[in-house]
């Protein structure tokens, strides 16, 4: 099913969205991403879907912000992260071996007994016990050098997770940030890949940002890769991984399933 395209409501009340959580309406959904060079999948991000009852499904855009706002982003995160390990076990099952992230908000990796709970919940539900990435797009209300957030991304890392920085480019990244966050991975924003086909400073800033990834040992992801021209652009530039619907649109655990049985990166050739 297709986004709903009748009117919602502008927000949602903290009761209704328990009550979605609790019926399981929320979806994770997997977008993978796919190695530039041998067009292996390298990996698959967790993203949420709402399958409203009324309104149809729903992207994340038009619920997020009434999560955030109830509180319940949390019990969200813990829902996603059951169901994204229930389908990286039948892939593994399967021989796809594959490794998962995780979008996070900022305030989420200040919270040790979140962080904790997650760290148990990953621990005991995954079979393969691979390394998880979490995905931060940044805030300028956080201060990640306080003490929490300092022990938070120990704990992180002590566990052999992963920290990358989402729509790298945009809003309030900075290098300070890269170092502050101990990232091992820049996801360079989609507004620079859809533009750097018509403007060459888009193009010149993706090459910074590989660069720069490359000196610190960083994994480089370009988002929103939807056209040959912009693949070859990326694989010239040296990216050295893209996610976006030329590849595969987000899909559900039993799409994503038949999807990387049939994936075959020779077709973009």
């Amino acid at each position: 099913m297709f986004l709903a395209h009748i009117s919602r409501p502008d927000t949602f009340t903290s009761q209704e969205i328990q009550s979605a959580i609790q019926r399981n309406e929320f979806r994770a959904y997997y977008q993978p991403q796919v190695e530039l060079t041998s067009y292996e999948v390298s990996g698959l991000e967790v993203l949420a879907r709402w399958h409203h009852p009324r309104l149809g499904l729903m992207a994340p855009h038009t619920f997020l912000p009434s999560i955030m706002t109830s509180g319940l982003f949390n019990e969200l995160s813990y829902s996603l992260i059951k169901q994204a390990l229930d389908t990286q076990n039948t892939l593994f099952s399967q021989g796809f071996d594959l490794p998962i992230s995780i979008n996070l908000e900022p305030s989420q990796l200040g919270d040790t007994c979140f962080i904790n709970t997650l760290i148990a919940q990953v621990h005991q539900g995954s079979v393969n016990r691979r390394p998880l990435t979490i995905e931060i797009t940044e805030s300028r209300d956080e201060n990640l050098q306080s003490p929490k957030y300092s022990k938070n991304i120990a704990a992180i890392k002590d566990v052999g997770w992963s920290v990358a920085i989402d729509d790298f480019g945009t809003g309030y990244s900075s290098f300070e940030r890269i170092c502050q966050l101990k990232c091992s991975e820049l996801k360079i924003d989609q507004s620079f890949v859809r533009n750097m086909m018509v403007d060459d400073n888009y193009s010149k800033a993706i090459k910074y940002i590989v660069a720069l990834a490359c000196d610190m040992g960083l994994k480089s992801v370009a988002e929103g890769v939807e056209t040959p021209q912009q693949l070859i652009q990326l694989q010239n530039i040296g990216c050295e991984h893209g996610q976006g619907y030329l590849f595969s649109a987000p899909l559900s655990s039993e799409k994503i399933k038949a999807w990387c049985v049939r994936w075959s990166g020779a077709a973009l050739l």
